[in-house]
């Protein structure tokens, strides 16, 4: 078996080998595009000419060659190639534990295997807590993005605890406010008998942290996962609450489930949570200028800050999903341009983008990545009853990189829920349909949910699935007896 010369006969020359008999043929396609899985090259050199060859995979476009560290540039060589194989779960059997107990993972609840991986290489990251205890790894609990390995369960080093049944863990001395779970915390807040502070109660070590030590009001303001942000007020209540906080102004704070942090600083102005989703953090601060009250939207994810507007006037969110967030305007960005209409913006953890640039109203989007949906003025202008004509809008579909009209037709279209390329929405308004039908875009074709002519409303989507409930009396049953009457799928 020869090789062929693709470079020039230096001491690193590039080969492509012609192979003959059973002997796999090099340079070989791959069929991925960007990630090409790993190629391990077992060398068995025999040559004539060659004093030392050292082998490694290099790659050239979708294709694989072997280069040669050879003394002259020539020789005849023969190659074998295995591919390096994925990793299987074997074992994921689950587990049934007591309220209260603990008990080791081994290989049989839990066992991923690889041919050319040892046990310790092979490594699960917790992406979600779980909600009635907690896994440990040498007893020390983990918490979402910390990370064990096969060796670990192997060796019995990794273990799940389930909390006890029911625990009071405050007593009756002061009042308080539930908020919600913040992973494995419980948020509440507690008036100190001057103003209201923060607890967290975790459920797996049965213990009690006070996160707010101060004067001042602190109230909740999102939950998402283990993170928590609040709002600091200045100064003591006095009078009418909120408007004191408008008046002087407060602070963000965010605890990640490990420490706390100040998201703002500037406690002149008054500071709002837009979202949280994650460490994902939005919210919006009021500057007043000497024309208008400005209100301007910022980001912050621990590693990234980055204020997205800049004194642009009459901004409204439309939709946040992690760390996206769209919104309209009839200004750009940074206040420099003003438009005939509201046009929509993304901002997408990185830069921020125009999506429309159509001068008509752009509003009530939604977004589920990579895919945002939203109603736009582009229709045909129709009159109904005794009103004057008006543009009646169409759904509109971005699907990261380019935008595509969903709707033709004579009547107003508003997107009520999607699920990535599917798309809910529905036909008509109170002025045009006293009862509008649900429609469904399963990302290729549109198909017409309900015809019935009563009151339908969405309870939930989950990709061609659709849920939804049908009033069938409206005008006697009240809107909390509705029933389910209908389940329908996309490909019927």
């Amino acid at each position: 078996m020869n090789d062929h010369v693709l470079g020039d006969n230096s001491l690193y020359s590039q080969r492509h080998f012609s192979c003959s008999q059973s002997v796999i043929q090099l340079p070989f396609t791959v069929a991925a595009q960007n990630s090409i899985d790993p190629i391990r090259v077992h060398s068995s050199t025999r040559s004539t000419t060659t004093s030392s060859a050292t082998v490694v995979s290099t790659k050239t476009g979708h294709q694989r060659f072997i280069q040669v560290s050879s003394s002259n540039g020539e020789g005849s060589y023969q190659r074998s190639l295995t591919k390096n194989t994925s990793p299987r779960i074997i074992h994921n059997s689950g587990l049934q534990i007591g309220k209260g107990s603990e008990i080791n993972l081994d290989r049989n609840l839990l066992q991923a295997v690889d041919t050319e991986q040892h046990a310790s290489q092979l490594i699960y990251r917790l992406t979600q807590s779980p909600q009635n205890g907690a896994l440990l790894l040498k007893g020390i609990v983990l918490k979402v993005g910390d990370r064990f390995t096969q060796a670990d369960i192997n060796s019995g080093l990794v273990s799940y605890r389930s909390v006890s049944g029911v625990t009071q863990f405050t007593d009756n001395s002061s009042p308080k406010q539930l908020k919600g779970f913040a992973g494995q915390n419980i948020v509440w807040e507690g008036f100190d008998g001057n103003d209201w502070e923060i607890f967290i109660h975790n459920i797996v070590t049965n213990t009690t942290t006070q996160l707010t030590h101060n004067a001042f009001n602190d109230k909740v303001l999102g939950i998402s996962g283990s993170n928590i942000v609040w709002s600091r007020s200045l100064s003591k209540p006095v009078g009418n609450e909120n408007e004191l906080l408008k008046a002087t102004g407060n602070e963000l704070l965010w605890f990640n489930g490990k420490t706390i942090s100040h998201i703002t600083h500037d406690g002149a102005i008054h500071n709002d949570l837009i979202a949280i989703d994650g460490s994902n953090i939005f919210w919006e601060s009021t500057f007043d200028t000497s024309r208008y009250s400005s209100q301007e939207f910022s980001f912050t994810n621990g590693k990234v800050r980055k204020r997205l507007t800049n004194h642009s006037q009459y901004k409204y969110v439309q939709a946040v999903q992690g760390a996206k967030i769209v919104w309209g305007s009839i200004g750009d960005p940074q206040g420099k341009e003003t438009f005939p209409a509201q046009e929509l913006f993304l901002f997408n953890g990185k830069t921020t983008t125009r999506l429309t640039h159509n001068r008509v109203d752009d509003s009530l989007a939604r977004i589920d990545t990579p895919y945002i949906a939203w109603s736009s003025d582009i229709g045909p202008k129709i009159r109904k009853w005794r009103s004057p004509k008006r543009t009646t809008t169409e759904i509109m579909l971005f699907n990261g990189k380019t935008t595509r009209r969903l709707t033709r037709n004579r009547i107003d279209d508003t997107v009520i829920g999607m699920d990535g390329s599917h798309v809910v929405y529905q036909e008509g308004g109170f002025w045009q349909d006293d009862y509008p039908d649900l429609f469904l875009f399963d990302g290729k074709r549109q198909i017409q949910l309900t015809n019935n002519k009563i009151p339908n409303r969405l309870v939930s989507i989950d990709g061609s699935n659709v849920f939804w409930t049908s009033e069938l009396n409206p005008f006697r049953e009240p809107r909390a007896c509705h029933q389910l009457s209908q389940i329908t799928e996309a490909a019927r």
